[in-house]
């Protein structure tokens, strides 16, 4: 569907479309089946016909309702003279053969830190917004239970790596069409925020189907300049990442042959969702780690990291162990001591064979968490 090709097959069992559904899922895909079902003419019984396109109706109601939302935002935020960037999804589904392949559970809008308390006034004008807390780069206001804006102040990522560039955002803007306020971000920068982001996701657990479908229409129609996009990925130390991601792409997408490390990056990126697995997640943090190590990392949070949440610790880091229990009381009353307790469950049943694997798929990949 997203190529527009032809396929291997001409029908499908019932339980074998269960067992693509199952992966379709997981990756907020399985509006692709119903596409599939329509223009491939592939044979299905009438009841899964059915079904999958009442999914692909759905999907194409909720695209176009966000779609819909987004244009209000941005006519909110430009009318209340606020510059404002436009964010992974709200782009990126202007690069597919239809807008509502490329689905997202929420829209991310990015403005200046200065502007923030301005702008969630601008956008929940009618109060038909909740608005939550601020977290460490957004604040979210939901309508309808459906419609989540993520209206950031900042995009770092917590990783040294990928923030070194990622804090220079404002620097790759430029006046989107005839707007004033209305910014888009130069190609090279954005199709950077995109590997980034997958490489954020991909290192806590992993980075899901669509990075992959957004990096290959994104590598295959962005004008950019390859030399400039080079030097930011070097920089953000995801050079080689970014290149077996693209590799991976072309070998999905344009028939390319696998190789050994986008063959362990496909089970990688297969076992998991959109955002990967507690599994993965758990792998990723604890390989190259002794078990006590984990477990002293995840009790006592990294100075670098609990900043990100307690801003006032980059002014004052000597009160970052009065923080380090707050957040423990905050998990005790929160419930969350018992995500805890599940996450030393999976560290104590991980496989030595799978850490073995991601760790050398890391290696391969260049990616080392460092602190984050």
């Amino acid at each position: 569907v997203l190529c527009d090709k032809p396929t291997s097959f001409d029908s499908l069992s019932d339980q074998k479309l269960k067992e693509v559904y199952a992966l379709a899922k997981r990756h907020d895909l399985s509006h692709f089946i119903g596409a599939a079902l329509s223009k491939k003419k592939i044979s299905v019984s009438d009841t899964a016909f059915q079904h999958y396109q009442n999914i692909l109706f759905e999907t194409v109601v909720r695209m176009r309702q966000i779609s819909y939302e987004l244009d209000r935002v941005c006519q909110a935020l430009e009318q209340a003279e606020i510059i404002f960037i436009p964010l992974k999804g709200a782009v990126i589904k202007n690069y597919y053969p239809e807008f509502w392949m490329r689905t997202s559970c929420d829209i991310d809008i990015l403005v200046h830190k200065k502007d923030l308390k301005k702008a969630i006034p601008a956008i929940n004008s009618n109060g038909r917004f909740s608005v939550s807390g601020k977290h460490y780069h957004d604040v979210s206001l939901v309508a309808d239970g459906r419609i989540n804006i993520e209206l950031h102040f900042s995009i770092l990522e917590a990783n040294n790596n990928l923030d070194a560039v990622l804090k220079d955002v404002w620097e790759y803007t430029e006046p989107f069409e005839k707007h004033n306020y209305f910014m888009r971000l130069t190609p090279e920068f954005f199709l950077f925020h995109i590997y980034a982001h997958a490489a954020y996701h991909f290192l806590r657990g992993g980075c899901g189907i669509r990075s992959l479908m957004d990096i290959y229409l994104l590598e295959n129609s962005l004008k950019y300049d390859g030399k400039l996009l080079e030097e930011l990925l070097e920089k953000a130390k995801i050079k080689q990442f970014s290149f077996e991601l693209r590799h991976l792409g072309e070998v999905w997408f344009s028939n390319a042959d696998h190789s050994k490390i986008t063959l362990s990056m496909e089970k990688y990126i297969f076992s998991g969702g959109v955002y990967g697995t507690k599994k993965n997640n758990v792998i990723v943090r604890s390989t190259d780690r002794s078990y006590d190590r984990y477990i002293l990392r995840r009790i006592f949070m990294p100075y670098d990291v609990i900043r990100s949440i307690y801003p006032i610790l980059n002014r004052h880091k000597y009160l970052t162990p009065i923080f380090e229990v707050v957040r423990w009381v905050r998990f005790i009353f929160k419930g969350n001591y018992e995500a805890r307790i599940n996450e030393v469950k999976t560290l104590n049943s991980l496989n030595a064979d799978d850490k073995q694997q991601i760790d050398e798929m890391l290696k391969n990949l260049g990616l080392r968490e460092d602190g984050k």
